[in-house]
């Protein structure tokens, strides 16, 4: 699957001055939900990720709300798991599992994103989870490597790996 096409087919790949939740800034942004409006492609998509994390045994599939809800959720659907998200609470950006969500400390928790660009939420996510623990982490795209010490762990599968560069304003 081509999945740069894709991106840019369904006008998911936006330019101009955009500001990025580490609060560094870059001239493209890639916004997922654009591609994910359409149900075929955010269940093929899905499919592709979940076929290369069913590796890692997950018992559960955790997305950050709002933008990577669709994907983790389809992703679980087809590893047949459950899914949960987590939602922003405060001003700086952290997270919480609300709505009753539970995840055990025997939980082996998949970790989806929709983009990941330096790795600041799903480190986050990863805290929330403790301790239970992060056996995989997949997107559907991947800006750069993070430097987050969980990644040397786990590893990131991506469907693509875009090299976008960030600055500071």
């Amino acid at each position: 699957m081509d999945i740069l096409n894709l991106l840019k087919k369904t006008g998911a790949i936006l330019e101009g001055d955009f500001t990025l939740a580490s609060g560094l800034h870059s001239n493209i942004y890639i916004q997922c939900v654009r591609l994910l409006q359409f149900p075929n492609l955010a269940r093929d998509l899905s499919i592709e990720l979940a076929k290369k994390l069913k590796k890692y045994n997950p018992t559960v599939v955790m997305s950050p709300a709002i933008g990577a809800i669709i994907f983790g959720y389809e992703v679980a659907e087809y590893l047949q798991i459950p899914f949960c998200f987590a939602e922003k609470v405060d001003e700086n950006r952290n997270y919480a599992l609300k709505r009753e969500f539970k995840i055990s400390p025997s939980d082996r928790v998949l970790i989806v994103e929709d983009v990941i660009t330096t790795g600041g939420t799903v480190a986050k996510l990863i805290d929330i989870i403790y301790p239970a623990k992060c056996v995989g982490i997949g997107c559907i795209v991947n800006r750069v490597m993070p430097k987050i010490d969980i990644v040397e762990k786990v590893g990131i599968i991506s469907l693509i790996d875009l090299k976008i560069k960030e600055y500071k304003e």
